[in-house]
């Protein structure tokens, strides 16, 4: 053992010569080379070299290095520390920042708005292919309808038909709520005639079903639907309606009609005065776009219908819109609470996707002229023109006239006859143009309209809704445009408000057709023209002021002379408003409601 220690301590002593030599040469080496410099730098490197070996005898360079090394593990530790507290300070900070969001209100209302919007996405996607890909085949429908549908071309149906027919067939009340063009009249027209044909209805036993629409118009447009889904079945059917010969009505009701399709007005009438007019045995009751019965002014006589109808009975009504009236009538007309189905009222819109709606800010005297502009470029393609009185619609439809603008005309004060002829040969045409007042807002399905035009702004949105809902009907495309003065611009943000997009249309002085010239000569040399257009221009301002908007259709804002030049009158005639028109007054506090979120949506986008 000793002799392996001796030998392991000549090689370490060996070792530690070699080292010294090595660095003796290269100290040897560096020298040689510092002496070709300066003398001064001998000196540095030999002190140099002897601190190094200094260093290298000393014991104490050990500790120092030694504790640089804890000097750096130490400030490793802290830089540790450090990092971690950050970490900690960044935690606590996003903690803060998340409960600031939350005491948010807007904030908040946009998470709750995107949350809702992402849950109607999941929902929709969720829907089963049996609900998307349902046809009328796989519902309960009998086969006598189940042909008439197949021979019409009717194959799936739209979603209220889809939703409201079963529990229509299992005789529950119903109050449906859908957008214009979405199906309603098959909604209740197929159950109305299943239950007839399930009751095995006579014409002895009287109405089985009755259902009541606002205007003349739709009642002949529900009964051609009726024609085809009842061919194939031995119940009878009717209507009754004013202006037509109520002694011939009287008579077929005592002959028996088992599904009747009335006005409130005629109904009443025939309920009063008409001897064997059987309505015992009445199994279900439909009201058909029943807010526009209530804006009629049928409201008392709906109370009076009421009490001739049996109690034991089923109560359907359907309605584009959804007021207060409408539910004070649901309370009068179901004993108890109804079925609501309700379609797209989850959407953002008010109107059809497919639908595509603009305005145009027209100057106060260049409101003709662009109708005129618009109707040339348009000469082929279908469309309704709405004005807000008779006298404009007559007006306009004999100045088109003078200029060889072909068009046909359709308002109140027409005969019955006329009317149903006007409406048949305007269903029938491929294209042309309809001129026409409110009449022809609801309901009314007229195949293949291309352009709404409102000339004249409607009382409230969900007339506006009404109008536009003549075109892109059944998933069809359309188009809408209406025609806003510039003091009426702000009525834009309550259509908006209303959940109706709109886009600006701006047509150049450029390409307006200036007829101005010669519009106002031929007026003048006319007299019966110059009439016309004098009754329309006063109608106008009594029409606006009787809006129902005060505060946006103001009659102070309107400069008479412009206006006057719009209808081709050279000076501005004397406006005597008529004292017999109630005057509506805007609600207030509604109008007031409506500023303020105006205002809050304006420092929104500030």
């Amino acid at each position: 053992m000793s002799n392996s220690r001796k030998r392991n301590n000549s090689k370490k002593e060996k070792n530690k010569n070699k080292g010294a030599t090595n660095q003796q040469n290269q100290q040897q080496s560096k020298k040689r080379r510092t002496n070709k410099n300066q003398n001064n730098l001998k000196n540095q490197n030999n002190n140099k070299n002897n601190q190094i070996n200094k260093n290298q005898n000393n014991p104490t360079n050990k500790n120092n290095k030694t504790k640089q090394n804890n000097k750096d593990n130490n400030n490793i530790k802290n830089q540790n520390v450090n990092t971690n507290k950050n970490n900690k300070t960044k935690q606590n900070n996003k903690k803060n920042q998340k409960k600031n969001k939350n005491n948010n209100p807007k904030q908040n209302q946009q998470k709750n708005q995107n949350k809702k919007k992402k849950k109607k996405k999941n929902k929709t996607k969720t829907k089963t292919q049996s609900e998307k890909e349902i046809t009328f085949k796989q519902m309960p429908i009998i086969s006598q309808i189940q042909f008439s549908l197949e021979k019409q071309g009717f194959v799936k149906p739209t979603e209220i038909q889809r939703r409201s027919i079963p529990p229509f067939l299992d005789g529950k009340d119903i109050l449906g709520n859908a957008k214009t063009g979405s199906g309603k009249t098959l909604a209740f027209m197929i159950p109305c005639a299943q239950l007839l044909h399930k009751g095995k209805f006579q014409p002895r036993n009287g109405v089985g079903c009755l259902i009541i629409a606002p205007t003349r118009e739709l009642v002949l447009q529900i009964m051609k639907v009726a024609e085809y889904i009842m061919a194939n079945q031995p119940q009878t059917f009717g209507h009754v309606i004013g202006g037509t010969d109520k002694s011939e009505e009287a008579r077929k009701l005592r002959n028996g009609i088992n599904l009747l399709v009335a006005t409130p007005g005629r109904l009443l009438d025939h309920l009063q005065n008409t001897r064997g007019f059987v309505i015992r045995n009445l199994q279900c009751f439909v009201i058909d776009e029943a807010d526009r019965v209530l804006e009629n002014g049928f409201e008392e006589e709906l109370t009076q219908i009421v009490k001739y109808l049996p109690k034991k009975r089923q109560t359907v009504l359907f309605s584009a819109t959804q007021t207060r009236r409408i539910k004070d009538l649901a309370k009068l007309s179901f004993k108890e609470k109804p079925m609501y189905i309700g379609v797209h009222d989850d959407q953002s819109e008010a109107t059809v996707e497919t639908l595509e709606q603009g305005y145009v800010i027209c100057p106060q005297d260049k409101k003709f002229l662009i109708l005129f502009t618009f109707l040339r470029r348009n000469h082929n393609k279908k469309v309704i023109v709405f004005f807000s009185s008779v006298n404009s619609v007559k007006y306009h439809h004999e100045l088109l006239k003078y200029l060889d603008v072909d068009a046909m005309f359709l308002h109140g004060k027409q005969k019955q006859k006329v009317r149903t002829n006007t409406f048949n040969n305007f269903v029938q045409a491929t294209e042309g143009i309809l001129l026409c007042t409110n009449i022809a807002a609801r309901g009314l399905d007229i195949p293949e309209i291309d352009w709404i035009i409102q000339v004249d702004p409607p009382q409230k949105p969900r007339e506006y809704i009404h109008r536009v809902g003549r075109t892109a009907r059944a998933g069809k495309c359309g188009k809408a445009i209406i025609l806003i003065l510039q003091p009426e611009v702000d009525f834009l943000k309550y259509l908006r408000l209303a959940k109706i997009p709109l886009n600006e249309y701006e047509i150049p002085e450029s390409k307006i057709v200036n007829i101005q010239r010669q519009l106002e000569a031929m007026i003048e040399k006319n007299y019966s023209l110059k009439a016309l257009a004098i009754d329309a221009f006063r109608s106008f301002f009594n029409a606006y002021d009787s809006h129902f908007l005060k505060e946006i259709f103001d009659i102070n804002k309107l400069h008479k002379e412009k206006i006057a030049r719009s209808f081709g009158l050279t000076s501005t005639p004397q406006i005597h408003f008529t004292s017999n028109i109630k005057k509506k007054k805007s609600t207030l506090h509604n109008f007031d409601q409506i500023k303020n979120k105006f205002k809050k949506n304006i420092n929104m986008k500030k």
